[in-house]
Order: structure tokens, then sequence, then C-alpha cells
């Protein structure tokens, strides 16, 4: 999907999907509880160990007819308030969850859940529900990026206690901030993210070069600014995240376009 089988394996995954290496039976969409039944036993005994799912079990079109996954699940919204679409949706997602269930259950029967990290986010909201959730949110919060509103969750059964984390984020700042948790020495110049969980201020940047901070919305297709907090914002404090973004946006696609990372590690290789 998306030729993920070239990136991931580029990234040092062996990749494995259905008709390439998992097989499955096929129905739209397919299930994330299966697909961790059939995947699980090649990682779990070899510790330590590190997957990464795609899960699929929450995808459009949210509807009992052409979703199999709402369809198998119908009967456990049947009393949800809302319209048959939103219904739709939170029954292909329970899906997901008996994934994590399942997931949780085994890493708790190996003895390994509190030596275990299970980090999930999404990678973009519903585009099956945008009108209506434009509509829920309105069209004002819309214009601001409304849409991208989301959470990250970071888990393991170690954790005595929950964070809550409230500052804006993306999923760039994933990595750094897990790569702290654990440990892990790493360079930050090298990613774009910051630790979630660190004393720097908050940025998220959008894919059309408009950008939220802690403080303010920045609207890249109209040039206006919206106040987040009751703080005045300094002279200059929008032009200088600008130049922030702009930097960054420009490192980004550099880094793709000369294949910066291989260079580093050829590089590194040299040095030893």
């Amino acid at each position: 999907y998306y030729n993920r089988d070239k990136t991931h394996p580029n990234m040092g995954y062996d990749y494995k999907g259905n008709g390439s290496g998992v097989d499955i039976k096929k129905y739209w969409p397919e299930s994330d509880l299966t697909m961790m039944e059939v995947t699980i036993n090649e990682y779990i005994d070899k510790q330590p160990f590190h997957a990464y799912y795609m899960t699929v079990s929450g995808h459009k079109n949210y509807t009992f007819v052409d979703n199999y996954m709402s369809y198998k699940n119908k009967d456990l919204v049947a009393d949800l308030e809302g319209t048959t679409e939103m219904r739709a949706y939170v029954a292909c997602n329970i899906e997901f969850d008996r994934a994590l269930e399942y997931l949780i259950k085994t890493l708790e029967e190996k003895g390994i859940a509190d030596k275990t990290v299970i980090a999930f986010a999404p990678d973009h909201y519903p585009y099956g529900l945008k009108d209506q959730l434009v509509e829920e949110i309105g069209a004002e919060a819309n214009q601001w990026y409304g849409l991208q509103k989301s959470h990250l969750v970071i888990w393991s059964a170690s954790m005595t206690e929950p964070v809550y984390v409230d500052k804006v984020c993306s999923s760039a700042d994933i990595i750094p901030t897990l790569l702290n948790l654990m440990g892990i020495e790493y360079d930050s110049r090298l990613y774009s993210g910051k630790d979630i969980l660190s004393d720097s201020p908050g940025l998220v940047v959008f894919n059309d070069m408009g950008f939220m901070t802690d403080y303010c919305i920045y609207n890249s297709k109209t040039g206006k600014v919206k106040q987040t907090t009751d703080i005045e914002i300094p002279d200059g404090y929008v032009d200088q995240i600008n130049s922030l973004v702009k930097n960054q946006w420009n490192a980004a696609g550099k880094i793709i376009q000369v294949d910066y990372y291989k260079e580093m590690q050829d590089y590194l290789k040299d040095k030893e």
C-alpha cells in the first residue's frame, strides 16, 4: 500500500503485508485483530523486538454495507446516538480495540508487558467523514486546522500513573520522544521533531507551511494569525517562527533529495 514494500525495507524493516508474507482472507477493510494474530509469533519471543503496524480496520467507507468491519461489529453500536456513518466509524474501529487487547494480553502472558512500549497515533483524520466533522467542529475551526486535532498514546504496563501533555505536537515529534524515554542516544539535529516531554516549545508544521505553536495558529493561505492564549504575542514572533518553518521545510526536502542519511551512514563508516 503506497509502496511501503519499498520504503520500509529502506528504513531497515522486514516488510510483510497481505500477499507479501501475510495470507489472510481478502475483504474491505481487513481485520486488525487478524493481522495481529497471524504476525505476533514472528517476533514476540525474539526480545528485544520492534514491530510497526499500519492498521486498516478503521478505513472508509463508513457504512454497514461497504465496510466489512462495520458490518461485523454493527450490533455493538446499535444503541449509539449519531448518524449511520458515525456509528459505522465507531464499529469498524472496535476491531482495532480488539487487536490492542490481544496484543496486551499476549504481552502479559509472556511476562513482558512491563518491558514493552506501545505507541499509536492516527496519520490523518477520517476522510470519509470530513463533511460531518466540519459540521461538528464548525467552519471557523476547520479554517484553523481544526480537523488535524487528534491524540498520541504512549503506554507501558510499567507506568504507575497517567501523564497528560497538552502542548501542541505532531507525528514528527514521536520518534525523538520515544528515543529519550528509552534513554537512547541520538543526534537531535537529524530530526525535524522534538521530544514532547521536554521544555522545548510546541510547534506543528502543516503541509501548506501553515503552523501552530503554543500561542497562535498561522494560516499560510490567508496570512492571518489566530491567538490561542491570552498571552500577548511579541513583535516579530510570527515572522521568527515563519523563518524557522521555512528552514525546516527546506532542510527536510534536501534530506530526501540528496539521500542525506545514506551520505551520513557512509561518512560514519569511514570514521570507524
